[in-house]
């Protein structure tokens, strides 16, 4: 996104790189870059065996690997919690060429990128300044066309997140945006984006705790049924194994079945031991 919207590249910060994969290449994927030197940082202790990897991919959505380089790169199957919004092999389908340099990399179409921003960076209140200008680094590419974000918005659902973030941006250009006229829902994304630049890190997470759902920051972005939804996953995830219970407990696929009965109990104990839910 740097180098594409950017004037200079250098301007945007960067904490990580964002790789979407195809499930069925994930495990392929996965095991070329261990062989190179990657570390796996999330799920921990991640190794190149065959089977872990097989484990590993059907239980966890996202992967984060620090490259030997030092670079963070995070994979994911899918680019929203419940898989509802979006499809991986619609993204991947639809994705555009951008050259940069000699490489030739798959990017999101603009205004497909526009509208997944605004519902990314407002699941995380907009905390990062950086967040902030994307929505002006894009709207002024030549590639952007507000029609055909609405129209994207619309499909997914996502018009109201969307014309809240164009609001909060609309005040953004004033003198003093909290003074500012806010249409609609923007002036409630915008009170949310100044309490998490002002507090940090600490007062995020408190946020975050709130939420509506993993994928939504506010109860108005998502449906009735996409709010249970999002609550019945807070409960799934209790129930799901992880690649740490593999770990302590390497069984065959056969038997794999009674992670299901122990990891609920491991889960519990991590919270009583350390104060947070083990993943």
């Amino acid at each position: 996104m740097a180098a594409r919207y950017y004037d200079d590249p250098a301007l945007r910060f960067s904490r990580d790189i964002d790789l979407l994969v195809a499930p069925e290449r994930l495990v392929e994927l996965l095991e070329h870059a261990l062989r190179q030197g990657y570390v796996s940082q999330m799920p921990q202790g991640l190794s190149a065996e065959r089977e872990g990897l097989r484990f590993a991919a059907g239980a966890h959505h996202v992967f984060s690997l620090l490259s030997p380089q030092g670079v963070a790169i995070e994979i994911h199957q899918q680019i929203d919690s419940l898989g509802s919004l979006y499809s991986t092999q619609g993204l991947l389908d639809g994705a555009e060429i951008f050259v940069m340099g000699e490489s030739e990399v798959r990017v999101m179409p603009t205004e497909e990128l526009f509208v997944y921003i605004c519902l990314h960076h407002t699941k995380h209140h907009w905390s990062h300044l950086h967040w902030l200008v994307d929505l002006d680094a894009i709207q002024r590419h030549p590639s952007f066309s507000l029609t055909a974000c609405r129209e994207v918005a619309a499909r997914r659902g996502l018009g109201a997140t969307l014309e809240a973030c164009l609001a909060m941006h609309r005040a953004l250009a004033e003198p003093e945006p909290w003074r500012a006229d806010i249409a609609g829902h923007g002036r409630e994304l915008l009170g949310a984006c100044l309490m998490a630049l002002e507090g940090g890190w600490e007062v995020e997470l408190a946020m975050e705790s709130m939420k509506s759902s993993a994928d939504f920051a506010f109860d108005w972005q998502a449906t009735p049924r996409q709010r249970l939804q999002g609550r019945m996953q807070g409960v799934v995830k209790l129930l799901r194994p992880t690649y740490a219970d593999y770990r302590l407990w390497p069984l065959p696929p056969r038997w794999q079945w009674l992670y299901r009965l122990s990891c609920p109990f491991q889960k519990l104990h991590s919270r009583l031991t350390t104060g947070r839910w083990r993943s």
